[in-house]
């Protein structure tokens, strides 16, 4: 029993430094709105390739006479559709969230701009206290 408690303690210790090593990365306002910046492009990417490919089921379709294999061909194109939708849904959220993040940027880098106001006119005064 002994060793299976320091088994599971040492790969406790193990996994909480993982966690600490991925962590030490600068999780950076401005790091994590380049990582949404990176999403955005690869949804973009995947819209894109929907796009071109429900040109090409609208062309089979237009080119099959009607029956089975248009009806067969228009299904695939309308689940082709909903999953554009839903990327596009993710497209919209990744834009929501990215202008929420630019606010708060702003407004956190309006703040430290106040700080340094603030502390150099405290530091102005003192040095003219001093002379």
């Amino acid at each position: 029993m002994a060793k299976f408690k320091d088994f599971v303690s040492r790969k406790v210790r193990e996994k909480s430094m993982r966690f600490e090593v991925v962590n030490n990365k600068m999780w950076s306002l401005k790091f994590v709105r380049q990582q949404i910046d990176e999403r955005l492009k690869t949804v973009n990417q995947k819209i894109k390739h929907f796009n071109e490919e429900f040109a090409r089921y609208k062309s089979q379709i237009n080119r099959t006479c009607p029956g089975r294999v248009q009806d067969s061909l228009k299904v695939q194109a309308k689940r082709f559709i909903k999953e554009r939708r839903w990327y596009e849904g993710q497209l919209d959220m990744l834009h929501n969230q990215a202008f929420d993040l630019d606010r708060v940027i702003f407004t956190s880098d309006g703040i430290t701009d106040a700080q340094r106001t603030v502390c150099f006119k405290s530091l102005n005064l003192l040095l003219l206290l001093l002379h």
